[in-house]
């Protein structure tokens, strides 16, 4: 499942209009079995927000029980959670302005997310989305594990699992009640918390 231009795998659509705020933000998703790959178009997530030139869209609840998930995320976007703005001034804009992640919660099955790399048009090299969660300049949601395995690679200066690239993204809420988690962050990313210079958030083993 590939996304259209702007719009996520799975999730929101897009607008490429010139400084346009229409955009979309992801939608409840349900995971019980079979194989599904989502790859987001040009700046939205894999599967949750898509894109547009001033605004991007949030991730949704996401549950998982079962199957196999693969998400990508495109340039700056998170595998699963938020978008980001088209705009290169995205690279320059306040913290917190890129797609937040939103709720992850895993009770078996597999499940691999991997954010977009950083734009190749920024004035800053450091927007990335996460593995789950933000966006560049996206702050994390809320990821819970209690069964299956889990792994979430951030893309440039993007935690794995939390906040995207940019700036002082913060991470969320993370808890391990059990299955396996394999998560990497990208440069300056943490592996489970913040983007680069972002606060950690919670962490609950």
């Amino acid at each position: 499942i590939k996304g259209g231009r702007y719009s996520a795998g799975i999730g929101g659509g897009g607008d490429s209009d010139a400084n346009s705020y229409h955009v979309g933000n992801g939608g409840k998703v349900y995971v019980y079995g079979g194989d599904v790959t989502a790859t987001g178009g040009d700046f939205a997530a894999g599967i949750g927000g898509g894109s547009a030139d001033e605004d991007c869209g949030d991730g949704a609840p996401m549950y998982v029980y079962g199957g196999i998930v693969h998400a990508y995320g495109g340039v700056g976007a998170a595998g699963i959670g938020g978008g980001t703005k088209i705009d290169d001034n995205v690279f320059r804009s306040d913290v917190g302005t890129g797609g937040r992640g939103d709720i992850f919660e895993m009770y078996g099955g597999e499940v691999y997310a991997k954010g977009g790399n950083t734009s190749s048009f920024s004035s800053k090299d450091e927007g990335g989305g996460a593995g789950i969660g933000g966006g560049q300049w996206g702050h994390g949601g809320s990821v819970a594990v209690y069964g299956g395995k889990l792994e979430a690679i951030g893309g440039d200066y993007a935690a794995g699992i939390g906040g995207g690239g940019g700036e002082e993204s913060k991470g969320g809420i993370f808890v391990l009640n059990g299955g396996k988690v394999i998560a990497t962050g990208g440069k300056y990313g943490a592996a489970i918390g913040g983007g680069n210079e972002g606060a950690g958030g919670e962490v609950y083993l």
